[in-house]
């Protein structure tokens, strides 16, 4: 057994995974069969006796199989006692020791608490917390609280809950992945304690002191992509700057990772050995550094990572052994799953073990692959050549990097920009000598303000460099490829294609060229045709391409996402009145999730915030809109006006819609009912836009926040609509209710008017002051057997049909989130 190591980091991601997809019962049904299936084929020859070495294998993957279901289980779900301080809404006192430290905002200190004890203000008895707390408190000035603090803090709890729309940011993963359990907002503080010398401390007052020398001698924004990039620090990195890295495929260098890693120990390391020191002061002295950089970065999940691999090197170069990345890759992932699972599901953690693991095992492969299937005059060939050898071997590996890496990122940022791979041929070699100047300009701006900025220019001009890349990316025709995220069996496809080309390309004869560019075609023309995804499969089996209708959880608001089956895309409202900033961290989210590059039809049922302000935000950010659906009525509105006029700005053609006006679709049909033409309702609610959505056998009507009188005249119009018409008013599949659920809409007579109602959606905020949904409203609903879907319970809300049957279901189950297991 050469690779022990990667054996059991190989069970231990395969347990920790199963326990997450199936939990208890999945993990006994997947362990059980798995174990006896190989034991049966390696137990093949005459004397049933299996090898001692696969053997000892076995085992070490089974164990380790077992250990991570178990070490999974226990950090799942919150326990008792988070549940009994999080449900609490009294003050409670928190005491423990401060890990780290970030000021956010000028004012408030965010503070993560380990060996957390919490009572109730008044009580003696403590309790434990399990993990660690991430506090949030005000402060006057940065540094007043530093790491290895004892700090005791009065304030209150709250769980950690998951993301609630497809594609949203997903906050609790990100902090559970990093030790931190509850989260505490602190009215006062106070300082118990203060140890006399704190390597975390020393390296915490240096990463704030050379984020001051960075906002000193450089510009804003340059100032915040080098506190990212070098100190781990992206409190100051605005959402636009992250946005430009991130579609242009280097989001990576504002991580820290194995780069910005070997930079600042490699470098140092191979400095003192050149310069005659031995190996043990040399190792002795990069890994002192090595560390404390890394508790300057707060040691995230890449950082640590990139570490502890390091440190394995270093310890390897000491000994006089080989390095094999592999197995430090994979000491460094059983250290990190086995102390936060959490990391498995963290897109960061991915990607970097991803990489890492492409280099040192599938790019060796792919290399011994092509020499053996290339021949001896091929080889004898591409030694003559030299350079010309050099640059093929290069381009090579780049290409089987990018193939390996490629569903990776696709799972993680659900699109992929080609142009990616250019750019960084250049980002990824300035990124050294970067480094280097921010680091020595940071370091000396501490003592010599004046001279860290000549330090700083280096930083400055590539750094500039990589601004004016950007630009000229962004203003390329078809940069981007938006592809959506895809399933896992889509990615096994992926997968299977990529090696079904690789082994095409490099077998004998002509016929491999054929079947490649077969394979390419047939790939392409049915992806581009095809109304639906080429791996669902669905088109060569006779499936009907279907409808979905998904309900995003946006707080107090509304905003409705349908995709038609000839890939339309309409957007009814967007807004929220409890939640800020939705259209940059919700709608275009969800967008991007589902590989939607434009919105056809944009809906603004009416004026009210809390159905357009994500909209707003939508027009502002340049999203190509087509057109924007408006009423008639309520156009002496101020804000109809306001609307109206940002929407023609942002080059979408802005039309009022009234009762008859229909968008027609590949058999599909969405139909205006409300408001008719000259109505001028009191209340801005009663012009709401109500459309009805007819796709073959099925119906749906979306009824915006339709008040009392404007329901009433909607009663008044289905009563007189003749039978056979397209609506009859005795069918209706589901209903979107009007207003949230206020017990003033969604009357017993609206009701009456669809017999075969069975189902329906309301989307409200959590614990909204309103009290939305209204328990009048609900019995209403239930008293009609009609079952209810709502976001606050379930978050987003999916629904999908191919014209006769529907399915509905939850993106999140909030009772279980917060539910011990």
């Amino acid at each position: 057994m050469s690779r022990p190591l990667f054996v059991m980091l190989t069970g231990l991601v395969l347990g920790e995974a199963a326990a997450f997809a199936f939990g208890k019962t999945g993990v006994c049904l997947i362990f059980l069969p798995v174990m006896a299936a190989l034991i049966l084929l390696n137990n093949n020859d005459k004397k049933r006796h299996m090898d001692r070495r696969r053997g000892m294998a076995f085992l070490l993957l089974f164990c380790s199989f077992f250990v991570g279901s178990l070490n999974t289980y226990q950090e799942r779900y919150p326990d008792i006692t988070e549940q009994a301080v999080a449900g609490s809404r009294d003050d409670w006192v928190l005491t423990g020791r401060v890990v780290s430290v970030s000021y956010k905002t000028e004012g408030n200190a965010q503070v993560v608490i380990k060996n957390a004890e919490a009572h109730e203000k008044g009580s003696a008895n403590s309790q434990r917390i399990r993990g660690n707390v991430l506090g949030l408190v005000s402060v006057q000035r940065e540094g007043e609280i530093l790491p290895s603090d004892d700090l005791k803090v009065t304030g209150s709890f709250e769980l950690l809950l998951p993301a609630t729309n497809p594609g949203e940011f997903d906050a609790r993963v990100y902090y559970l992945a990093r030790g931190i359990r509850l989260r505490f907002t602190g009215n006062q503080w106070q300082l118990k304690g203060r140890p006399i010398l704190s390597f975390q401390r020393a390296a915490c007052l240096m990463r704030l002191k050379m984020r001051q020398v960075y906002r000193k001698l450089l510009s804003e924004e340059h100032a915040a992509v080098l506190g990212a990039m070098v100190l781990g620090d992206k409190t100051d990195l605005t959402y636009e700057q992250r946005s430009v890295y991130s579609r242009n495929g280097a989001a990576h260098l504002l991580a820290v990772s194995g780069l910005h890693v070997s930079v600042m120990g490699g470098s140092l390391f191979m400095l003192m050995r050149k310069k005659g020191f031995g190996y043990l002061s040399s190792c002795i002295t990069g890994a002192a550094v090595l560390l404390f950089y890394g508790c300057i970065t707060g040691f995230g999940s890449s950082a640590a990572r990139a570490v502890i691999m390091y440190l394995v090197y270093l310890l390897s170069a000491l000994l006089g052994t080989d390095y094999d990345i592999i197995s430090a890759l994979s000491l460094s992932g059983i250290l990190l799953l086995f102390q936060h699972p959490w990391r498995i599901l963290e897109g960061g953690f991915q990607i970097s073990c991803f990489s890492i693991l492409t280099l040192g095992l599938i790019l060796p492969v792919a290399r011994e692959w092509k020499e053996r299937k290339a021949g001896k005059e091929e080889k004898k060939a591409s030694s003559d050549r030299g350079r010309l050898a050099a640059c093929r071997e290069s381009l090579f590996s780049g290409i089987i990097f990018a193939a390996v890496m490629f569903p990776v990122l696709l799972r993680t940022f659900y699109e992929f920009t080609p142009l990616s791979i250019l750019l960084n041929l250049i980002l990824l070699p300035c990124m050294g000598p970067l480094m280097i100047s921010a680091v020595c300009g940071g370091i000396m701006g501490i003592c010599m303000i004046k001279s860290a900025g000549a330090a700083l220019v280096p930083a400055r001009v590539i750094l500039s460099l990589f601004d004016t890349l950007f630009a000229m990316a962004d203003r390329m025709p078809f940069r981007d490829i938006f592809m959506g995220c895809p399933k896992i069996r889509q990615l096994i496809l992926i997968y299977f294609a990529e090696i079904l080309i690789f082994l095409l390309w490099y077998s004998p004869g002509f016929v491999r060229k054929s079947f490649l560019l077969l394979f390419l075609l047939f790939f392409c023309v049915e992806e581009y045709a095809a109304g639906i995804s080429l791996f669902s499969a669905a088109r060569s089996m006779g499936i009907r391409p279907a409808l979905t209708v998904t309900m995003l959880d946006v707080g107090q608001g509304e905003c409705i996402l349908i995709q038609t089956p000839d890939r339309k895309s309409i957007l009814i409202d967007g807004g929220s009145s409890s939640r800020k900033n939705i259209g940059k961290y919700v709608i275009l989210p969800v967008l991007t999730f589902y590989g939607i590059k434009r919105l056809d039809y944009l809906v603004a049922t009416h004026m009210d915030g809390d159905h357009i302000s994500g909209i707003y935000e939508l027009l502002e950010e340049k999203y190509p809109v087509k057109n924007v659906l408006v009423p008639a009525a309520g156009q002496e509105d101020p804000e109809w006006k306001k609307f109206t006029k940002a929407a023609r700005k942002a080059g979408a053609l802005v039309i009022p819609v009234k009762r008859g006006d229909s968008v027609r679709f590949h058999k599909m049909n969405l139909t205006c009912i409300h408001p008719c033409r000259g109505y001028q309702p009191e209340d801005r609610n009663d012009t709401s836009v109500v459309l009805f959505l007819s796709y073959l056998h099925f119906d749906m009507l979306f009824t915006g926040d339709l008040g009392e009188e404007g329901e009433a005249m909607l009663n008044s119009y289905l009563k007189k609509r003749r039978s056979g018409d397209s609506m009859d008013g005795n069918s209706l599949d589901v209903l979107k209710v009007a207003h949230h659920g206020s017990r003033y809409s969604t009357s017993p007579e609206f009701l009456s008017l669809f017999p075969d109602l069975r189902t329906a959606l309301i989307s409200a905020g959590r614990d909204n002051r309103y009290g939305h949904p209204h328990r009048e409203l609900l019995k209403r609903l239930s008293v009609r057997n009609i079952s209810v879907h709502e976001t606050p319970k379930e978050g987003a809300v999916e629904l999908i049909t191919d014209g006769n049957y529907y399915d509905i279901k939850g993106f999140v189950d909030y009772e279980r989130t917060q539910t011990a297991n």
